[in-house]
């Protein structure tokens, strides 16, 4: 995992985000179940172009936020909310909560969290070789 920095948030979230946001709270409050098709406003060509840029290095390669493996290029990068948005439904359209994954990193972590032990932020948490450590002995012969 390397560190990244967050750029400007899109646009479309921008405009759009409290909406949503208040639609989810409402439909929370009655009782209702969230339709899948309000959970993934998110999801906008402008929102997409921005974590690219966000985990592409020089050259345009693209990387997944947990494992550092190209993607885009055998798979569609995927918008992951470190916060699950199933079970932190308001902040599913929250910019600070999206990064780029790979399709196994994002399907592996599902909906999982951990207060006590949160999944690291590549941008919150600064440098990250303070939050992570290699074993050299644990790494001999591994390919």
């Amino acid at each position: 995992m390397r560190n990244v920095k967050r750029i400007p948030e899109p646009e479309t979230l921008v405009r759009e985000a409290p909406g949503w946001r208040k639609q989810v709270l409402e439909i929370k409050r009655s009782g209702k179940p969230i339709p899948d098709s309000l959970m993934i406003k998110y999801n906008q060509p402008d929102v997409k172009e921005a974590l690219k840029t966000m985990y592409s290095d020089d050259q345009g390669r693209c990387y997944c936020c947990y494992c550092e493996s190209q993607i885009g290029v055998v798979d569609y990068p995927h918008i992951e909310h470190r916060w699950p948005k199933r079970i932190y439904e308001e902040q599913a359209f929250d910019w600070d909560n999206l990064h780029l994954a790979c399709q196994k990193c994002n399907m592996h972590k599902a909906d999982d969290w951990d207060d006590p032990n949160p999944i690291l932020d590549a941008v919150l948490d600064v440098p990250i070789s303070d939050h992570l450590s290699y074993d050299d002995d644990v790494l001999d012969g591994v390919y």
